[in-house]
């Protein structure tokens, strides 16, 4: 797409979420970039059969990294983090995006602060599990059972189960791909940059928000029912409380936790 061929993307990303939303960039004519560790790199490369026969290039690695380029950099070197800097500065970089825990946003060099001084217009990215504040590791399965997603899968009576597809993942991708876009279009419009944290767990717990409360319009009768830790809905039917207030969370925790 001509509209972005002058735009330039450097993300130091791994896993799922973060790949799969700057492939979406890449494919739209964005120059993309990726940063990995020149020893340990991205798990993801390991993921699926070598149908390429090359080391380090699987299946699943290939699929959400296609139209992409690719650097090695060890961030934790200081004469790393000048050549990363240089790179922002450079390159003209108009996005950053990391999902490393927010710890290490300092100690690497990659906080927004330190990129908005060598590029006062950056619109820089942050994806974490459960948002700035929070240093705990989370991936799709994780966000699934600690949000309750996983017990509205499988069988009625059954252990609650994990979706068919990564649903956070790719709702985290994917609304961070309009933020973006809001970002670009305030930047044309103002000249500034734009520092955004995303929580992967806004979107679980965004799609068990939208379920209950349209359930609940359904219902005649209204009282107050607590979904945890976020929602009031109302609703007065017995069927519905056993059915849907049965802890969510802790049964598919425990599911996570022995399966």
């Amino acid at each position: 797409m001509d509209l972005f061929k002058n735009l330039t993307v450097l993300s130091l990303e791994q896993a799922t979420v973060l790949p799969y939303l700057t492939y979406r960039l890449a494919h739209d004519g964005m120059q993309v970039i990726r940063l990995e560790h020149p020893v340990y790199g991205d798990p993801n490369r390991f993921v699926g059969e070598n149908v390429l026969g090359e080391e380090r290039m699987n299946a699943y690695y290939l699929c959400i990294n296609a139209g992409k380029k690719a650097l090695t950099l060890n961030l934790g070197d200081p004469q790393g983090q000048k050549i990363f800097h240089s790179l922002i500065q450079e390159l003209k970089v108009d996005i950053f995006a990391t999902n490393q825990l927010p710890r290490n946003y300092q100690k690497l060099g990659i906080d927004y602060e330190s990129l908005k001084a060598l590029k006062p217009d950056i619109i820089w990215l942050g994806v974490t599990g459960f948002g700035p504040d929070s240093n705990e590791a989370a991936y799709d399965p994780i966000l699934q059972a600690r949000s309750g997603l996983m017990d509205m899968t499988g069988e009625a009576d059954g252990d609650p189960q994990v979706l068919g597809i990564p649903l956070p993942d790719m709702g985290t991708s994917e609304h961070s791909y309009g933020l973006l876009m809001k970002a670009l279009y305030r930047r044309e419009a103002t000249g500034e940059g734009s520092c955004i944290n995303m929580a992967m767990f806004k979107l679980p717990a965004g799609a068990i928000h939208m379920n209950f409360s349209a359930l609940a319009l359904c219902i005649k009768r209204v009282t107050v029912l607590f979904i945890w830790p976020w929602v009031m809905i109302g609703s007065g039917s017995p069927w519905y409380l056993k059915k849907y207030l049965n802890p969510l969370t802790n049964r598919s925790m425990k599911k996570m936790m022995v399966g």
